[in-house]
């Protein structure tokens, strides 16, 4: 199971949505031989809230993640760690802005997150988790 989660990405910013102007062939493949999803829609259209929907399974009003900034309850089961008490791989590159760290969330292997320059905006180099040897 491969699953790419972009932030604030529009419906037709895809080759195989139909835009002739952007092209995405990788993406475009992976949607002809995969699944491809184009009927559906957010709850919060939000970076941080989206995930939260996303990782938790409720809508941003039950998991009471509205804005970003705000942290998922760190009681709550997330998809990433049912995956992995049911015996996947799950693996985690990108942005998280979860709070947390990934590997306490049920992530059990990793890569390279973004990292911004304490609220400068800019952005620094891509970080290698090394809290935790797995990743």
């Amino acid at each position: 199971m491969l699953l790419i989660l972009s932030d604030d990405h529009h419906y037709r910013a895809l080759g195989c949505s139909g835009n002739g102007i952007i092209r995405t062939p990788n993406l475009d493949q992976l949607a002809d031989e995969g699944v491809y999803f184009n009927r559906c829609f957010t709850s919060n259209p939000i970076c941080t809230p989206s995930r939260a929907c996303l990782y938790t399974g409720q809508d941003s009003w039950t998991n009471g993640v509205t804005f970003n900034g705000k942290a998922i309850d760190e009681h709550s089961p997330l998809l990433p760690r049912l995956l992995a008490d049911a015996g996947y791989e799950t693996a985690f590159v990108g942005k998280w802005h979860n709070d947390g760290k990934p590997w306490t969330r049920g992530f059990t292997t990793g890569g390279r997150c973004w990292a911004k320059n304490k609220g400068t905006g800019q952005l620094l180099k891509n970080v290698q988790f090394a809290e935790n040897p797995s990743f």
